[in-house]
């Protein structure tokens, strides 16, 4: 009964440790977007590069199940492409965003650069 609740315990740490470091995470990328009204195309295109460099981030939680864009990665996106941007399979961000996610999933350890 005992050792029952230890290992209950130490499951909920673990969830919300997980919560915790993802909180922190998303809050890290969202601090490393900021874009000013200054950019230029490069600096938009070296952001794109550093956000996605390892392709898909996913939460925790959902990564097995359906995985969605960090916060970071989809803000970025909508902040500075045409709402009609044209990828792999179809217009706008959300079909360049699935493109993203099938790269990733093609590619577990997708390291690229500009």
């Amino acid at each position: 009964m005992k050792k029952r609740k230890i290992v209950t315990d130490l499951e909920e740490s673990i969830k919300t440790l997980r919560e915790a470091v993802e909180e922190l995470r998303v809050k890290y990328q969202i601090a490393q977007l900021k874009i000013s009204t200054t950019s230029t195309i490069w600096n938009v295109a070296a952001e794109y590069f550093q956000l996605f460099r390892n392709g898909y981030t996913t939460p925790f939680d959902t990564m097995l199940l359906q995985p969605s864009a960090s916060p970071a990665q989809r803000k970025f996106l909508y902040s500075t492409m045409a709402f009609d941007v044209v990828g792999e399979t179809g217009h706008g961000v959300e079909p360049l965003l699935d493109d993203w996610r099938l790269i990733s999933l093609y590619h577990e350890d997708i390291d690229i650069a500009p």
